[in-house]
Order: C-alpha cells, then sequence, then structure tokens
C-alpha cells in the first residue's frame, strides 16, 4: 500500500473528529448548566416547562450526570485513538433512551415528552449505529485503530 493510501485509512473521517468536538463541549455544559441551575441562574424545566427544583433535580440531574460522564468518555476515547470509543456512543444513547423510557413509566416526566424523548435517541442512536459500524470509511478506520 502506498503512503496516501496508509493515510487515507488511518486519517480519522471529518464527522467523527466533530463528534468528539461536541462531546467534549456537551460534557463540560452539563455539568456548568447543573451548577447554574442549583444558583438559580438558569430556571429548572422538564421539556421546556418550570418546575421546581426539587423536581428537576430528581428528573434531570441525574440525566445530566450520566450524559456528561459518558459524553467525556466518548471525548476522551476518540482522542486518544480507542477502538472501543464507537461502542461507548452507542451506550450514551442507549443509557439515555433506557434514563428516558424509566423517568416516563414512573410518572415523573409527561408521556409526550418521554416519548420524544425516546424518538430522538432511536434516531440517533441509529444513525450512529450505521456511521460507526455500517459506513465504510469509519469502519476502515476504527479497524486500523483496533490493529495498530
Amino acid at each position: 500500500m502506498d503512503d496516501a493510501a496508509v493515510n487515507q485509512h488511518n486519517a480519522m473521517p471529518r464527522l467523527v473528529r466533530v463528534g468528539m468536538w461536541f462531546a467534549t463541549a456537551f460534557a463540560v455544559a452539563f455539568p456548568m448548566m447543573l451548577v447554574l441551575t442549583l444558583l438559580s441562574v438558569l430556571p429548572p424545566t422538564l421539556g421546556g416547562e418550570p418546575v421546581e427544583l426539587s423536581a428537576w433535580l430528581l428528573v434531570s440531574a441525574p440525566l445530566y450526570a450520566l450524559a456528561s460522564g459518558l459524553l467525556a468518555t466518548v471525548a476522551y476515547a476518540i482522542h486518544q485513538g480507542k477502538p472501543w470509543s464507537r461502542a461507548v456512543v452507542i451506550v450514551l444513547w442507549a443509557a439515555v433512551l433506557a434514563y428516558n423510557a424509566v423517568t416516563g413509566l414512573l410518572g415523573a416526566v409527561p408521556t409526550f415528552q418521554t416519548w420524544r424523548a425516546i424518538g430522538f435517541c432511536l434516531v440517533l442512536g441509529g444513525s450512529s449505529a450505521w456511521y460507526f459500524y455500517f459506513k465504510s470509511n469509519v469502519v476502515v478506520y476504527f479497524e486500523w485503530l483496533g490493529n495498530r
């Protein structure tokens, strides 16, 4: 294989790089939103509707913490070239979907908002699964990461 072909295979796909930066930004933004809400700088809301801080802490705060931790893991793993980073992206969407389903089943969030969140997770999780596991240049990139 010539040098150009090798560089093409080991170059991080553009959308993976963009995703890494978005994951970094949100991994930082979510804890900041938690703090700003606790300090009453941001209003506590669920699905865009104002709620008491206690309700927000019970429902949204754990989701922000969960998502922030997983997003930080995604950002770190992609930045470090870990081949398992693509699996963490799928775990992120599955965890957020499961969390939304549980809060919906417990009646902590209105049914419409629960289904909207689940639909969002299915679309983005499904798109992520296709991108990371079926898009040819991305598959080649992650195979290269696993073999180095």
